[in-house]
Parts: C-alpha cells; sequence; structure tokens
C-alpha cells in the first residue's frame, strides 16, 4: 500500500502474487550473463592476489 499523497496507488494494495510476479522479473532481468560473472571473478582474483 502506498502512502504518498502524490502517488497514482495512494491508498491501493497490491496483490501478492503480483508483487512477488513482478520481482522475479526484475531479478531475472538484472542476473549477469556467464562472461560478466567470470570477468568479475578474475577481476576480484587478481586484485585478491595483489594484496
Amino acid at each position: 500500500m502506498c502512502f504518498h499523497k502524490g502517488c497514482s496507488s495512494y491508498r491501493k494494495s497490491i496483490r501478492r502474487d503480483v508483487i512477488e510476479g513482478e520481482f522475479a522479473v526484475l531479478l531475472n532481468d538484472i542476473t549477469p550473463s556467464p562472461a560478466k560473472l567470470s570477468i568479475a571473478k578474475r577481476m576480484f582474483s587478481a586484485a585478491w592476489n595483489d594484496r
């Protein structure tokens, strides 16, 4: 439920299954690709080894 008076959803509730479904889609959209994970792993390993 939104309590901000200027919001179009003010005093309206959103069903739990709708919120959870949209959140799952959001998580899938921000999941990094395997290539990006590989690059990040190499970067962290290099930084770790430099210390």
